[in-house]
């Protein structure tokens, strides 16, 4: 390790970090996250978590109801095939909300703290958790080493 990199809690990072926020979706406990490389993330609709698929079936159904079976066979057509590869077509179509989770093991910014970790950053951490580690040094805690960008200093 350098003195490039911090071990600090989520939480801590989350409340000094400029992409996390807060929402009235209450998605995992109001840590979202707003990185464009959060890959950890919930799809909401009017502040209500959504799932995209089933809004793609309610958005390709009411277009269909009431059609001729000719028109809806075109309808289908037209917008099922391929959906799974067309997700921000759809999000945006839909007007759906991404809100990125913010966890330990998908920050883009960081990422967990292992005992190897602790042990080179935090000696008395290290102690700490040194007991609840697994064969292979790995634990349980909400502990990430971040890595600092120059700026940062």
């Amino acid at each position: 390790m350098n003195d490039k990199t911090v071990l600090i809690e989520i939480d801590n990072l989350m409340d000094g970090c400029g992409y996390s926020y807060q929402d009235d979706a209450g998605i995992n406990n109001y840590y979202n996250c707003n990185h464009l490389d959060q890959e950890d993330f919930e799809y909401t609709k009017d502040d209500k978590i959504v799932e995209l698929r089933d809004c793609i079936k309610e958005f390709i159904i009411s277009k269909i109801i009431g059609r001729k079976k000719r028109l809806r066979n075109k309808i289908i057509k037209k917008y099922f095939p391929g959906w799974e590869n067309k997700e921000e077509y759809w999000s945006k179509k839909l007007n759906l909300k991404k809100v990125g989770r913010c966890y330990s093991r998908s920050c883009p910014l960081a990422y967990p703290a292992d005992l190897q970790d602790m042990k080179e950053l935090d000696q008395d951490l290290y102690n700490e958790y040194k007991e609840s580690a697994d064969d292979q040094g790995c634990i349980s805690s909400d502990w990430v080493v971040l890595i600092k960008e120059p700026n940062d200093e």
